[in-house]
């Protein structure tokens, strides 16, 4: 009996550990958009990084891409998505394809 009651506060301690990670963590993304849209984005690539560290979820670097890109850093933003073409490794057809569009289109800027 007292191991199964272990075992339910177990679960349960999990369960809210995930859950505030996850509050967290979408604290953490729309903090780093804010902080790209308003010009920060010094700011907003360091959240994006630690998201990434947090989860390996390449889309992190990706946005660090379209963070760069929207504040005119297009070298940066280069460098970003290459790097998200290196690092996803089950990237589709279609997100590579958009990567290297972004990268073309800094290149031309």
């Amino acid at each position: 009996m007292n191991r199964r009651r272990y075992l339910l506060v177990l679960a349960a301690l999990l369960l809210t550990a995930r859950g505030a990670w996850a509050g967290n963590a979408e604290a953490k993304e729309r903090t780093a958009r804010t902080a790209c849209l308003a010009g920060d984005y010094a700011k907003g690539v360091a959240l994006l990084s630690e998201l990434f560290v947090d989860t390996m979820d390449p889309t992190y670097i990706y946005n660090q891409g379209r963070c760069f890109e929207q504040n005119r850093r297009y070298e940066d933003a280069i460098a970003r998505f290459q790097e998200y073409l290196r690092a996803g490794k089950r990237l589709g057809k279609g997100e590579k394809a958009d990567a290297q569009r972004h990268i073309a289109d800094c290149k031309e800027l």
